[in-house]
């Protein structure tokens, strides 16, 4: 009996889960994609559900030689998110909250490099209601001719 209550309740989390992803990746597809402008996204997915004061921080690779676009899209009811970039030894090499904001940073690199992503939601929109919302790390690449 134990064992078909521990499997419904992870089934019944899988869902929520699977549901949640989805209405992220919905999001994403009709708010945030035309900010991407000419570059090309990429296939993968980088989202997830936070709240104001959460911080979420990815690790990914970017090749030497393209252009990129680094676009942080989130859904205006958690209110602002900073976002930093960071090379392997934590130097910061961008910082949107020096940059008026921006919910995006256009770089290249001299060399192929693992870069750190850190996000942080805006405590400011805290309230007791506690609102969540998908933030979303889209990278584009420029497709030269």
């Amino acid at each position: 009996m134990m064992k078909k209550i521990q499997l419904i309740l992870s089934l019944a989390g899988l869902l929520i889960f699977s549901s949640a992803y989805s209405q992220c990746r919905t999001f994403v597809k009709t708010s945030c994609a035309e900010a991407m402008g000419e570059y090309i996204p990429s296939e993968n997915f980088n989202g997830a559900k936070l709240s104001p004061g959460d911080m979420a921080e990815v690790k990914m690779t970017f090749y030497a030689g393209e252009k990129y676009r680094l676009l942080i899209c989130s859904h205006p009811m958690i209110g602002n998110v900073d976002f930093q970039v960071l090379d392997k030894d934590g130097v910061t090499l961008y910082n949107n909250t020096e940059d008026n904001q921006s919910d995006h940073f256009d770089f290249s690199l001299l060399g192929t490099q693992e870069l750190t992503i850190v996000l942080k939601v805006s405590p400011d929109n805290k309230s007791a209601l506690n609102p969540q919302g998908c933030v979303a790390i889209l990278i584009g690449r420029l497709i030269q001719n």
